[in-house]
């Protein structure tokens, strides 16, 4: 028996000796890295932990806050990992680590997680969960035959049916596929942002870029609290967006098709994408169109659309909205809410009625609704401006998209944090370069926009979200400015006669355009 003990001791013993033995392999400055991606996450959980139960939510926020000093070091010594492939898997377990312990922090950040298991659970059931809102009655005998009360009662804006295209429908299939399941659906987004970061490192190495920037993705406090605590469906079309890309660098046409397909029916946008690929690549453009298409039509002939819930949220939806909110203020200004109608004639109104809703009086408006219905047709117009500007001056992949899906997300009348994470792979590529300062406005960005989280604790106990306008300010104005020192020094650079790219006009030396 003694000699089993002293075995089993010196079995443990020379386990301890070979994991600090391979610890010591890891370099000073590549174990600092890892240990700043630990820190982003330990920091909210540490203070959720000793939060009392009426703050949580607040301390939860103020520990995202806090994390984005430990990638402040990241960003700043990223490079100083290695670029093998032990150095990827070091990078994907801290990751998963990190991800894996933020779920010791209930979803207290949004309601979206409920809504998910609710439509996954109806997926299953053969039923549409776009025809009826969770709250309707008629869903009272669904609730009960799948034991989903509690959900039900957690879903936020329930007396509105679902937003969320088919393959997110298809998403919260799989991860309710053994029932409806809280971790299961965490699961599947920290295993989204996995694949964001080996598909990142995947597509640095394809275009000559260092592909150890894909820490930055992995380490990020808005992807380690979107994916684990907000469990937010973006992190599952972000990943598909990524991969699609890298596989498209890698000329993996079906691939790249069937991945981009999937980040589409996540959330719509990324359909732009397939207009920079027209250009390089129009079969390949064409086949994903379609079979995007084709994959909706057959989507919803088995689960019938409704139209209420994407009509509520495109007509009168505002949320933590930038360049869109002084647009609108300055409208507001002028056409200030005095209590009466505005004639506007016709046209103006059916304009109107399209862009905000609202109930139709012909030929007249609210001086509310003709502001906001202005707002609207002048973002339209910028994005409108940029995107044919993109799609001229647009070299990359990542240089389209980050400029593409930046200006809507700056012009957007709805810019939820969990938003940013569709540019941040592109920005950590382009950053990545040595003149990458177009990546950084948005990264600095994604480190802000905790800021937008600030009225969460009072609205759950109130129901009113009240935000202040300093922590509007604080979240914007630091972005603002970076993006006006930008313009200015490529103003300068050009005006020098000195090369100063953006990020659509990177050249793409990782292929070349293909004839019809």
């Amino acid at each position: 028996m003694d000699g089993a003990t002293s075995s089993a001791d010196r079995s443990t013993r020379i386990n301890v000796v070979v994991r600090l033995t391979l610890l010591r392999q890891i370099p000073a400055s590549e174990r600092s890295v890892l240990g700043a991606g630990l820190a982003v996450a330990l920091l909210p959980i540490a203070l959720y932990t000793f939060a009392s139960a009426a703050s949580q939510i607040s301390m939860v926020v103020a520990g995202y806050a806090l994390g984005t000093i430990p990638f402040l070091w990241v960003c700043l010594f990223w490079r100083d990992l290695g670029d093998e492939r032990s150095t990827l898997i070091r990078v994907l377990v801290t990751a998963l680590i990190c991800r894996l312990g933020l779920l010791y922090i209930p979803p207290i950040l949004s309601e979206d997680l409920w809504r998910y298991i609710w439509d996954g659970m109806h997926i299953w059931s053969g039923l549409s969960p776009y025809t009826v809102p969770p709250n309707a009655p008629s869903e009272d005998i669904f609730s009960s035959l799948h034991q989903l009360s509690d959900v039900r009662a957690q879903i936020g804006h329930s007396e509105i049916s679902t937003i969320y295209p088919p393959t997110a429908q298809l998403s919260f299939a799989i991860a309710t596929s053994l029932g409806p399941s809280v971790l299961g659906m965490r699961l599947l987004m920290i295993s989204a942002d996995l694949v964001t970061i080996g598909a990142l490192w995947t597509w640095a190495t394809s275009i000559g870029r260092p592909p150890q920037v894909a820490a930055l993705y992995a380490f990020a406090p808005i992807a380690m609290m979107e994916s684990s605590v907000g469990a937010h469906i973006d992190s599952v079309g972000v990943a598909a967006l990524t991969l699609g890309a890298a596989l498209y660098v890698r000329r993996r046409t079906l691939g790249s098709a069937l991945a981009v397909v999937w980040a589409i029916g996540v959330k719509i946008v990324p359909v732009f994408i397939l207009l920079h690929w027209f250009r390089n690549r129009w079969r390949l453009a064409l086949f994903t169109f379609g079979l995007a298409s084709s994959s909706a039509l057959l989507f919803f002939s088995l689960y019938p659309a409704g139209s209420d819930g994407v009509a509520t949220y495109a007509h009168r939806w505002r949320a933590n909205d930038g360049i869109f909110s002084l647009v609108y203020s300055i409208f507001e200004w002028l056409w200030p809410n005095h209590g009466t109608q505005i004639e506007v004639g016709p046209f103006v109104e059916s304009v109107i009625r399209l862009v905000v809703g609202g109930e139709v009086t012909p030929g007249f408006v609210w001086p509310d609704e003709l502001a906001f219905g202005a707002a609207k047709v002048c973002a339209g117009i910028i994005f409108v401006v940029s995107l044919l500007f993109a799609l001229v001056r647009a070299r990359t992949v990542e240089g389209f998209w980050l400029w593409v899906m930046g200006t809507l997300l700056l012009i957007s009348p709805v810019v939820h944090p969990w938003y940013l994470l569709w540019v941040l792979p592109s920005a950590a590529l382009i950053l990545s370069r040595e003149r990458g300062g177009w990546g950084w406005v948005f990264v600095l960005w994604s480190q802000l926009v905790w800021l937008a989280y600030l009225p969460r604790q009072a609205y759950v106990v109130s129901g009113v979200w009240s935000e202040p306008t300093w922590a509007r300010w604080l979240q914007y104005l630091p972005v603002f400015i970076l993006i006006c020192v930008l313009c200015v020094k490529h103003l300068v650079a050009d005006s020098g006669g000195r090369e100063e790219t953006g990020p659509e006009e990177e050249l793409d030396v990782s292929m070349t355009p293909e004839d019809g």
